[in-house]
């Protein structure tokens, strides 16, 4: 999928006074300023990223609560398995053991690889 049609709806329904300062500088310059970006450039710039393939986000699994749905898996080619987020130390993501919960369960696993499950999946 294309930055382009990950984004579409928010650029059509955009209704504030600077798409420059609310999207462009923040989402696909990555910062607050232009840092002497004219607008021509900043255009071509823009034409570019809305045709390069999206990209997840990085998670920041410090912030990720506990009890968070995730997939995990131990190796590339495992298949993935739910779990839920228990905690993020070390670079290490933990999640509870066998699908429990906090709430279910001390004992944790750590895992290799993880991501956040959508809701919308």
């Amino acid at each position: 999928m294309k930055n382009r049609e990950k984004y579409a709806e928010e650029i059509r329904n955009y209704n504030g006074d600077d798409f420059c300062k609310d999207f462009i500088k923040p989402i696909i310059l990555k910062k607050n300023c232009c840092n002497g970006v004219r607008c021509p450039y900043c255009k071509i710039l823009q034409t570019l990223w809305l045709d390069e393939e999206y990209k997840e986000p990085e998670v920041d699994w410090s912030k990720v609560p506990v009890d968070t749905l995730i997939r995990v898996k131990e190796n590339e080619i495992d298949e993935w398995v739910l779990r839920y987020f228990a905690k993020y130390r070390d670079g290490r993501i933990y999640a509870w053991d066998y699908g429990c919960t906090s709430k279910t369960t001390d004992c944790v696993a750590i895992w290799r690889y993880a991501e956040i499950v959508n809701e919308e999946q």
